[in-house]
């Protein structure tokens, strides 16, 4: 072998493996964070219609970004802190879908629950 093939071996090996880190990176990255859960409470509630409803989203992630709570309702943020936030629904006349949502390294996640109204 010629020190010029040599050369072009080693420049190929070098590239096949930064194509394969550039490629497996992602998935490993996105298999870490289906590791962590994001939970909502409560989950399912019942409430009569009219009053508000007190929503936690929390997550097992280390570093979450953006916790949010996806809904026709009006909402606001109550209290928040590392891997958690609590949100209010104010008056809620009707059966209703909620949605948190969260990423997690660079992944999203989310949880569902149905909110059912009844009159009194």
């Amino acid at each position: 072998m010629t020190p010029s093939s040599l050369l072009l071996g080693a420049c190929r090996t070098l590239v096949i493996f930064q194509l394969l880190a550039c490629c497996l990176l992602p998935l490993g990255a996105q298999s870490q964070s289906q590791e962590f859960s994001l939970q909502m409470e409560p989950q399912d509630p019942v409430l009569p219609a009219g009053r508000s409803l007190l929503v936690n989203c929390s997550t097992s992630c280390p570093r979450p970004e953006l916790i949010t709570l996806e809904t026709s309702l009006p909402k606001e943020v109550i209290d928040e802190d590392q891997g958690w936030t609590a949100f209010r629904l104010s008056n809620v006349t009707g059966d209703s879908k909620i949605i948190c949502s969260a990423f997690c390294n660079g992944s999203q996640m989310t949880s569902n629950s149905s909110i059912t109204v009844y009159r009194e």
